[in-house]
């Protein structure tokens, strides 16, 4: 049970738990291979939580777009690779959980 005692039932308190009991990314996942429940696994799990900050990067220069675009230079390259880096990090991001016995791909219970 919640902390926080509301009526509304969508405070952020509320929501966590609904998250954390309906998402297909938490808890028990069903393996085809074993066919078993197993808890799925990441393979980076590190990397992945890392992986989401990497959008939020470029938010402090947003003021600074006039100037980012009239440096041909260096910046629109950098901006280039910030922009091949952004593959990567949607891949972990998008990583689907695998069983720890066989190394499937897991469907959620």
């Amino acid at each position: 049970m919640c902390a926080v005692v509301c009526e509304c039932g969508l405070c952020v308190v509320h929501l966590h738990l609904w998250v954390a009991r309906y998402s297909p990314f938490v808890g028990m996942h069903r393996c085809r291979r074993c066919d078993d429940e197993v808890e799925g696994q990441y393979e980076q799990p590190k990397l992945r939580r890392l992986a989401r900050f990497y959008f939020l990067v470029p938010i402090p220069f947003v003021p600074l777009l006039p100037i980012i675009a009239a440096d041909f230079m260096v910046m629109i390259p950098l901006t280039m690779l910030y922009l091949l880096g952004a593959g990567a990090a949607l891949r972990f991001i998008t990583q689907k959980p695998v069983c720890p016995e066989c190394g499937a791909f897991v469907q959620p219970a």
